[in-house]
């Protein structure tokens, strides 16, 4: 009996912080490894849910009280996988001394949270499916836009880790989302892939995710780095670079693209008229006049 119910004795001295109860519990030999059981809801988050935690250390590392993380990480070896999903929870939730602290504990960095948010109303009023983000910490501290951790961690994860799920992103796609160059700059500088793939559905090549957002600074770096103007989208809901700069309208982004290789002739030709019909559709008049004018241009120059 004393298996099942210690370890969930250790994660509430840490819920309810009291630092002298936990030192207490472990020096009369409580087990700090095992799995917080009954902690289905220990979550009190605004908005979002995580999945159950694995061990207490997930706890602590959301708590953010460090002296109770150095507690139980210097009380037992901890696997790789639980001081990894610690550090994923520390990262996800702006925890930066705690995640360096487990860095300093050998976790698997390439460990994944999910984050599930609430059901909403769809468009016909019906409930839409859950919606839910999985995330690594390399990945997580890309998206928060934690330059100092994100170095970090880019030295020993898989940089290039994108994932199973819907709209998935790896870390150099989420700083093209982000619009943050300095991010962007760092990632490459450690060999991020510029041409990763999308997800399957609903994912974008880093340079289609600049042509959505309208980075034009951060579309030229990518290109001047060897981007593929003519990458393949994802296959459900996706867009190639140019189609999704027409679709918005983005004149200099169309511009950007055509002079760095989009191509609109020969097999080139499916994706200009799928460019041409979105900025029409859409009203971008002289985005449809500017792809008119280059195919023009384009026709005459060929042989």
């Amino acid at each position: 009996m004393q298996s099942l119910l210690a370890p969930t004795a250790a994660g509430n001295t840490i819920l309810n912080g009291r630092r002298d109860l936990l030192q207490l519990i472990l020096k009369a030999g409580v087990d700090p490894t095992g799995a917080p059981q009954l902690f289905e809801d220990v979550w009190n988050l605004d908005g979002f849910d995580l999945d159950t935690p694995e061990s207490a250390l997930e706890i602590a590392a959301e708590q953010g009280d460090r002296s109770m993380l150095q507690i139980r990480l210097q009380s037992a070896q901890w696997d790789p996988r639980s001081t990894g999903r610690a550090l994923a929870i520390a990262v996800f939730f702006s925890k930066n001394d705690l995640a360096e602290d487990l860095l300093n504990f050998g976790p698997d960095v390439n460990q994944e949270i999910t984050v599930y948010y609430p059901d909403e109303e769809d468009e016909y009023g019906g409930i839409a499916e859950e919606r839910k983000e999985v995330f690594t910490p390399l990945q997580t501290a890309v998206k928060n836009q934690e330059v100092a951790v994100a170095r970090k961690l880019a030295e020993h994860a898989d940089i290039n880790y994108l994932g199973e799920e819907a709209r998935r992103r790896t870390a150099l796609q989420h700083a093209v989302d982000n619009g943050n160059m300095e991010l962007v700059n760092m990632l490459l500088t450690h060999g991020a892939d510029i041409n990763g793939a999308p997800a399957t559905i609903g994912g974008a090549t880093a340079l289609q995710i600049a042509a959505i957002r309208g980075y034009l600074g951060i579309a030229r770096r990518l290109i001047d780095s060897g981007a593929d103007a003519n990458a393949a989208p994802a296959k459900f809901t996706g867009l190639t670079a140019l189609e999704a700069a027409a679709e918005h309208g983005r004149i200099d982004m169309l511009q950007i693209l055509l002079n760095g290789g989009a191509s609109i002739t020969g097999e080139g030709n499916r994706q200009y008229r799928s460019a041409l019909d979105l900025a029409e559709r859409n009203g971008h008049n002289a985005a449809a006049k500017l792809l008119t004018s280059f195919k023009h241009r384009a026709q005459s120059s060929s042989p």
